[in-house]
């Protein structure tokens, strides 16, 4: 896997909210869904500089430390500081534009932010407590700051359980924990020390590039429901189930890519978990890798793959579901490594070894 690759993957997993400060006297006296809400709802606006540590997943080897520094207008910055061979890595996100910095190839990639399509955080919340039941855990401590553990039990026994550690007095996310049935608990996201400076300068978001930067700019998806004739550009009629398992929903659907091989990116989730669903047309030369965990399966001549950190059970009837939607027949299915591109954290245009 390249540095390149792996940046992606890293930067592409990075997930981080959190919330303003609650007044003096109610901060202790929040509920779980109150507390995960006012996380969701302004943590983009708290100003805070953190040494964090994040792992792609519970099979992943791969912890990657990072300076993150965020400030009230809801600017945040990641600088890769371990492992030292990608060093100098740096992603900004001023919340409409997501920018990466590459100094090995000293290149520039622009594109348009995640955070734009960000699920209302009172509608993420009235979806997860129909997939959870919430609980609280007091007196536990992180990076020296004391915390409140949103516990969030999934109703799928295939899903685990997920434990949200929050500063109640600013109200940020500390550590995300996830506990898979039968399995040891991950940690996936650990903060290792943080401040809470007053305010950050604007040069601390700016990306100092050497000598001749190669700068890309990805150009924006296009809304599946803005395209009069889908099939045309992907070569395929999109997908998409009425119904989905284990409590998911559809968020919206995308058409991404390169003019020359686009795909459909479905995005999905049941209030806590995110995963795209991709979809391109099936090409006749497919590239072996070793490894990996991804899957993509076929039907009727559409590729279908799922990514995002989820138990393999439910990965499996979010497939079902899709090319049960497409009409079938099943074909063969195909595994591929556990990297990512751009915004959605996988692409298809990347190789797959066939499993059946």
């Amino acid at each position: 896997m390249t540095g390149s690759s792996l940046s992606r993957l890293a930067f592409g997993a990075l997930i981080t909210l959190g919330i303003l400060a609650a007044p003096l006297g109610s901060r202790f006296d929040l509920g779980p869904e109150d507390l995960l809400l006012r996380y969701l709802d302004k943590g983009r606006y708290v100003t805070y500089s953190a040494i964090v540590e994040h792992r792609r997943g519970p099979g992943s080897r791969n912890v990657m430390q990072f300076k993150v520094e965020q400030d009230s207008k809801g600017r945040i910055k990641y600088a890769l500081l371990q492992p030292i061979s990608m060093q100098g890595m740096v992603s900004v996100d001023d919340g409409k534009t997501w920018t990466n910095y590459h100094p090995d190839e000293n290149r520039l990639m622009v594109q348009m932010s995640p955070r734009v399509k960000q699920q209302d955080p009172k509608e993420r919340i009235k979806l997860a407590e129909r997939n959870y039941s919430f609980e609280l855990i007091r007196d536990v401590e992180v990076a020296g700051r004391k915390v409140l553990v949103v516990v969030a039990k999934p109703k799928s026994t295939d899903m685990p359980i997920r434990e949200y550690s929050i500063d109640p007095y600013k109200n940020t996310l500390l550590r995300l924990e996830i506990k898979p049935p039968n399995e040891d608990a991950v940690v996936l996201m650990d903060t290792k020390s943080i401040s809470y400076p007053r305010s950050m300068p604007s040069e601390t978001f700016e990306i100092t590039a050497a000598g001749n930067v190669r700068k890309i700019t990805l150009d924006d998806p296009k809304p599946l429901e803005s395209v009069r004739n889908p099939e045309s550009l992907l070569g395929f009629r999109p997908v998409i189930p009425k119904a989905l398992p284990d409590g998911f929903e559809l968020l919206f659907s995308e058409i991404a890519g390169p003019e020359e091989r686009q795909f459909l990116a479905v995005r999905i989730t049941d209030g806590l978990v995110f995963s795209t669903v991709m979809q391109s047309k099936m090409r006749t030369e497919v590239r072996e890798f070793r490894g990996g965990r991804d899957q993509q399966m076929t039907a009727s001549g559409v590729a279908i793959s799922v990514s995002g950190d989820i138990p393999e059970a439910v990965r499996k009837r979010i497939f079902e579901a899709f090319v049960k939607a497409n009409g079938g027949p099943l074909g063969p299915t195909w595994e591929r490594p556990r990297f990512a591109s751009s915004l959605y954290g996988t692409s298809p245009r990347f190789g797959f070894r066939k499993l059946n």
